[in-house]
């Protein structure tokens, strides 16, 4: 939902309607969806060990992560399209980085508790005194399919949707 908004702002025009927008954007929009979960690829690693969480919250929630991937993404998108300038950039750090700030500020059952936002300069973990996210039953991929999970991630929606409907109703007054 996180990648979703960073990617409504990126796109909107100013003065056309949001869905033509969206149906307009939509490989834009995804490319930004796809960006906010990058950092949830150190799930394949336990995945083919049979531990799911084994990897998780490592080295990919990290600052340098984010700016490392999000800057190889920039590039390869510049390669594609010279028109491709820092704006861009900056778009694509927030959708990684956006990750790392919604995992920072979900409940996380097991130690060490919380992210290394700060990897490689301190290997500390750092979680936010409050909670906005539940936590998600996910050691194996047959749990992802409880419904305790589907009651988290409805919460997800229900608090991100207007931090969405937010970065399209605010687009307009910014101009980039």
């Amino acid at each position: 939902m996180l990648g979703l908004a960073i990617g409504l702002w990126f796109v909107q025009a100013d003065g056309r309607n949001v869905l033509r927008v969206v149906y307009d954007k939509k490989w834009v929009l995804c490319l930004f969806v796809f960006l906010a979960n990058a950092p949830d690829i150190d799930y394949l690693p336990g995945l083919l060990q049979g531990d799911l969480n084994r990897y998780h919250h490592l080295v990919t929630h990290s600052v340098t992560w984010s700016v490392l991937f999000a800057g190889g993404t920039w590039l390869f998108w510049r390669g594609w399209d010279r028109a491709v300038s820092k704006r861009e950039a900056t778009f694509v750090f927030l959708a990684v980085f956006s990750h790392l700030v919604a995992d920072a500020l979900t409940q996380d059952g097991a130690p060490p508790y919380g992210i290394m936002v700060l990897w490689p300069l301190s290997v500390e973990y750092i979680q936010a005194p409050f909670w906005v996210f539940g936590m998600m039953a996910k050691n194996d991929l047959r749990m992802l399919f409880q419904w305790s999970n589907f009651f988290v991630m409805l919460r997800e929606i229900v608090v991100a949707m207007p931090i969405v409907l937010l970065s399209v109703w605010l687009r307009p007054w910014f101009r980039s």
